[in-house]
């Protein structure tokens, strides 16, 4: 080997090592560092229920905006919102001032953007992650049917919304940070309107026995415990006998056809 190739391989052999030096290094910099997560892809979904299946419905997007959208973007970036306006666009890409919106189609797409104001602290990424900082946010509007049961927990849209205002996005009743609608345990715990009605007496249950009466035929009577945890379930009722239940609170899903109803049981 000539003296030349020897100094090139010689140098190629101290570059290799220098760097995989640097990239060990870099490694163990980012592994150390405390670092943001980017924001996730994709969209996020707007529920709200439409009380006459024509597939439009209201949303109230300043709630979405105050309680959803500005507290995950404050977690990923590690400061304030509060120097950005976030403005609400349409799927036709029109900033809406109104920020209780009608949607126009079944499901429509928009995005919040994130519009800086020019004072205060801005949106940036926690060094050694220099990921982009993103502009918007996806959004996607679904309006779903009141009789219609989104997340097949047995429990109609229209009972997921248990403040009767339409919008499902601030149904979190056990106050776990999952709206009622996909959240089994939250889900459980309704008002008491639905669409066919039924009387249980007497409640607290002091005797054993709760009586039900009903302007529907009620094919079945579910139980669960305030966890969500089903206990069990009974065919053609018309007294329950509960002596075999703790004293405690209890939900009770009495089911008529496809329709289902949620009742809150005191047992003494």
């Amino acid at each position: 080997m000539t003296a030349m190739a020897l100094l090139i391989s010689s140098l190629y052999s101290t570059l290799m090592k220098y760097t995989l030096l640097f990239f060990s290094a870099f490694i163990t910099m980012q592994s150390d560092a405390q670092c943001n997560l980017p924001p996730p892809p994709g969209v996020n979904p707007i529920y709200s229920v439409d009380m006459n299946n024509d597939g439009y419905t209201s949303f109230d997007i300043a709630y979405y905006i105050n309680y959803v959208e500005r507290p995950n973007i404050e977690e990923i970036y590690g400061v304030s919102s509060s120097a950005y306006d976030f403005v609400f666009y349409n799927g036709f890409n029109n900033a809406i001032p109104e920020l209780l919106y009608t949607n126009l189609q079944f499901e429509e797409y928009g995005a919040i953007h994130y519009d800086y104001t020019g004072s205060g602290q801005m949106f940036s990424p926690v060094a050694p992650c220099y990921w982009p900082v993103l502009s918007e946010g996806g959004i996607r509007l679904v309006a779903v049917p009141f009789d219609g049961d989104t997340d097949n927990d047995g429990i109609l849209n229209v009972n997921e919304d248990a403040n009767g205002n339409l919008n499902l996005m601030d149904d979190d009743i056990d106050n776990d940070g999952t709206i009622n609608l996909f959240d089994p345990a939250g889900s459980l715990v309704l008002n008491e309107d639905s669409y066919f009605d039924v009387k249980v007496y007497p409640n607290p249950v002091s005797n054993g026995f709760l009586t039900i009466e009903s302007d529907a035929d009620i094919v079945d009577v579910t139980v669960y415990d305030i966890s969500g945890r089903q206990i069990f379930k009974i065919i053609d009722p018309v007294i329950m006998r509960l002596n075999m239940l703790d004293a405690g609170s209890y939900v009770f899903k009495f089911r008529s056809g496809n329709k289902s109803l949620c009742k809150r049981i005191i047992i003494d």
